[in-house]
């Protein structure tokens, strides 16, 4: 009798031993695998700050924006699908929001996408061709920008009333800029057209078309006095508004 129970306490303590080996294994494995677990469940944190709309080709639009601001970047694609778009007034009025990072999926912003905004920085991605009407307006903490080599066309009043948008930078690949893009920017002081581009220049920081003919933008906050060019024979609607 005493052999068979040394036998089965014997037994017993390998068992909990055992037991216990087990129970550290599965916990090294755990503390392992959450750095992992983390990692696949933050996208769809994210992805949950946005309403989306399947645009039925493998691409999507983002519709509108539910989270907390601050600093957010745009996933490029959610739920499997490719975001080529920021839809109509996706973010609007958002004044929690002060930086954006658009990915270089994106090909479009919608009309009047960021209105309002409380963005200080905006970062646009390489394939971004279109910049809507109103995009940028009334973000008055924008406070510089440079459009990327990408963009065809900035919509009428995308950049109206961004009181603290000191310069822009128009790239060469631009081929229309909306009536009033800039209107109503008191601190702009210098916009800046690559030489390169076939529509539009810029002479001393005042926008004009190609052939300075006619003057189309007047930055609001450069000071002193301005001679208007003898070449110019044409000033566009509230060129210096």
């Amino acid at each position: 009798m005493k052999a068979t129970r040394a036998k089965t306490q014997t037994g017993r303590k390998w068992n909990w031993n055992f037991r216990l080996e087990i129970q550290c294994s599965m916990e090294t494995s755990f503390k392992r695998l959450l750095p992992l677990l983390l990692l696949l469940t933050l996208p769809a944190a994210v992805q949950a700050q946005f309403n989306y709309s399947d645009n039925g080709d493998g691409t999507a639009t983002i519709a509108r924006y539910y989270g907390s601001g601050g600093e957010v970047t745009i996933p490029s694609t959610i739920n499997g699908l490719l975001v080529i778009s920021i839809g109509y007034e996706a973010f609007e009025y958002y004044s929690s929001l002060t930086r954006v990072t658009i990915p270089d999926s994106v090909t479009s912003i919608g009309d009047w996408a960021f209105v309002a905004c409380g963005l200080t920085s905006v970062t646009i991605g390489s394939s971004v061709t279109n910049i809507g009407a109103g995009a940028f307006a009334a973000c008055t903490g924008l406070s510089g920008l440079t459009i990327p080599n990408s963009v065809t066309s900035v919509g009428q009043e995308a950049f109206e009333g961004c009181t603290n948008l000191t310069s822009v930078t128009v790239p060469n690949s631009v081929t229309n800029i909306g009536e009033w893009a800039f209107i109503d920017c008191s601190s702009l002081t210098n916009i800046t057209v690559d030489a390169l581009n076939f529509f539009y220049s810029s002479v001393d920081g005042v926008l004009f078309d190609k052939s300075n003919t006619m003057l189309i933008e007047y930055p609001g906050g450069k000071a002193g006095g301005y001679t208007i060019p003898t070449d110019v024979t044409s000033i566009g609607d509230y060129a210096f508004s």
